[in-house]
């Protein structure tokens, strides 16, 4: 058996070739069709058991390729001081997307077409530092602004291009109160929660729904 020392973490891999998992998970993991096939019978029965109607949201940060990147990249690289920064620059352009799945539907999504990895990691930490401090005396105190910037931020990414679906289901019964997400690693701390629509007031989203967090989906055993 393989050991580790104190400081070291192993080296896990879930996608290799000719394991059972690679059969059981979608690759991509956006793959909508298989998210319906996975998802909706459990959902359905959570339902059924419960009456809650929840939904799952899959966020992902998808890798653009090169060829797309390429050209805003170069563009805006003036100096091009070496071949080594372009790599690097190319590889942090990510299509941010979610995919909903409800009992009934799957929605796909796409809350920025291109964006740059690291300020998506910015935000977050942002997010995350601005949550824990101490609460300001005074609402209006420029921390306290700061922190709306990045609950708004997340709304508008998280909640913002899927909100016309959860409005469009009907009936009380039917009504979404429970919005399940599956975030990546990156984004898994975040206090969702506290996401914000617009500044000013007291509009969290958990007034909303009830919000809840898993590693993975499809490593997700719901037995009902």
């Amino acid at each position: 058996s393989q050991r580790f020392g104190p400081l070291q973490e192993p080296n896990i891999t879930i996608n290799t070739p000719g394991s059972e998992l690679e059969e059981r998970l979608p690759n991509p993991l956006l793959d909508t069709d298989q998210a319906a096939t996975v998802f909706q019978p459990l959902l359905q029965a959570v339902f059924e058991a419960t009456g809650d109607n929840p939904a799952i949201v899959y966020v992902s940060l998808s890798n653009i390729e090169e060829d797309e990147s390429n050209l805003s990249t170069k563009s805006n690289n003036v100096d091009n001081t070496s071949s080594e920064n372009n790599s690097e620059a190319e590889s942090d352009w990510v299509r941010f997307e979610l995919v909903m799945v409800t009992k009934d539907e799957t929605f796909y999504r796409v809350a920025e077409d291109r964006i740059q990895r690291s300020e998506i990691e910015a935000q977050a930490k942002g997010f995350i530092d601005a949550f824990h401090r101490p609460p300001p005396p005074n609402p209006d105190a420029s921390s306290y602004n700061k922190y709306e910037e990045y609950a708004i931020w997340f709304y508008e990414r998280l909640i913002a291009p899927i909100q016309e679906e959860l409005e469009a289901i009907e009936g009380e019964r039917e009504k979404i109160h429970n919005i399940v997400f599956a975030m990546p690693p990156s984004l898994q701390t975040l206090p969702l929660a506290a996401m914000k629509k617009e500044p000013g007031g007291e509009d969290f989203i958990i007034q909303d729904y009830s919000i809840g967090l898993i590693p993975n989906p499809y490593l997700t055993d719901i037995d009902m």
